[in-house]
């Protein structure tokens, strides 16, 4: 033990990889340099498992830190999968990229927002009629949902989700049709939330749901394989291993298009469509295009897509964010917003996450969502 420090491997030259233990319960992994080397004190990974699953990703290059500088961002932003630098020495070793779970820092509904900082408590701003926004006693937090809807008379009322560090779940607000009922869920490893019912996604690729069923968006208890989960109001997907989509509920405005993508590593779901991204970082979209948000097609170097009711965004590899649909309440206005690590686009608002954990927002605050100029850190 050294400051805190619990190393438990030892690298070729020396250096050391070791447990942060000061920092929580499930510490995460940091760079030790025998003699203060370019890399003493960076962040490896939040935690052991991301350690595991990150590494994997860049074919465990190895463990001085020469060998994975080139795939981190910043001290604290650990491995980089997603980056151009993970991306082209896949291409250049000929491995696969395989999707993972990302872990959703940011979420909008109808009224309200969520933001995850990085001491595993949740930030909440909005409407708390139902409860929504309830979650100053969270802790462990590692992943944030929100049920968005599309507006109409009758709709607003909502639930929020959170990941805990150790695969459980907790939930607050409206729970009509036992949306919230996740208490029992048990090695989750990612989340979604729709209207009336929240998706889980377990280590072994398998899902759960709970909450409204009546358009069968619920039914995916014969899913395997999957990696990556995303709920729209009425409509569920899941990313399989191989790239290709599983669908579950409303198949109308031709949403049942996404049953036949491929390469895909990224998906999500709004209102009446959906949205993919592909393993070259370009973007598909099916379902409803009434107000433009599944002109996607030209698009390019994504990471990451968010679909609100009306409106599609994308995040850029070089952190510059793209919209597209209904702009009628500014939602769309993100343009000039650089730097930016996460986004989540709601009912008619858009959400941003900027590298040194400032929040920004974009769109209508008729319920106070908007208000979330604060950093996470």
């Amino acid at each position: 033990m050294w400051h805190d420090k619990l190393a438990f491997m030892e690298v070729g030259n020396g250096d050391y990889a070791a447990f942060d233990v000061k920092s929580s319960d499930d510490p995460p992994v940091v760079y030790l340099s025998h003699a203060d080397g370019q890399g003493h004190g960076y962040i490896l990974a939040h935690h052991f498992m991301e350690l595991l699953e990150k590494g994997s990703r860049i074919a465990f290059v190895g463990g001085e830190d020469w060998q994975w500088l080139a795939f981190t961002e910043s001290k604290d932003s650990g491995i980089d999968v997603q980056g151009t630098a993970a991306a082209e020495w896949r291409e250049l070793i000929g491995l696969n990229p395989i999707p993972v779970p990302v872990q959703q820092p940011l979420a909008a509904a109808r009224r309200h927002s969520l933001a995850l900082r990085p001491d595993g408590t949740v930030f909440a701003a909005g409407d708390n009629r139902q409860g929504e926004c309830g979650v100053d006693g969270w802790r462990n937090i590692v992943a944030v949902a929100a049920a968005n809807v599309h507006k109409a008379n009758n709709t607003g009322s909502s639930h929020s989700v959170g990941l805990r560090s150790d695969g459980t779940a907790a939930a607050a607000g409206w729970n009509r049709q036992g949306q919230c009922e996740v208490g029992e869920w048990r090695d989750i490893v990612a989340i979604a939330a729709g209207w009336r019912r929240t998706i889980g996604l377990t280590a072994q690729g398998t899902v759960v749901a709970a909450g409204r069923n009546d358009e069968g968006q619920c039914e995916v208890s014969d899913w395997h394989d999957i990696v990556a989960i995303a709920a729209g109001d009425w409509h569920t997907l899941g990313l399989q291993s191989d790239g290709t989509v599983r669908r579950s509920g409303n198949r109308q405005y031709g949403l049942d298009e996404s049953d036949r993508w491929r390469d895909i590593v990224v998906i999500a779901a709004g209102y009446l469509h959906s949205v993919g991204v592909k393993a070259n970082g370009t973007a598909v979209a099916a379902g409803s295009d009434r107000q433009g948000q599944c002109q996607v097609g030209s698009w390019q170097y994504l990471s990451i897509v968010s679909a609100g009711s009306y409106h599609t965004v994308g995040l850029r590899k070089d952190g510059t964010v793209i919209a597209a649909g209904s702009n009628e309440y500014g939602q769309c206005d993100v343009g000039d917003w650089r730097d930016i690590v996460a986004v989540a686009a709601g009912c008619t608002h858009t959400l941003g996450l900027q590298s040194d954990g400032m929040l920004l927002a974009a769109g209508s605050n008729e319920s106070g969502q908007c208000e979330v100029c604060e950093r996470t850190e």
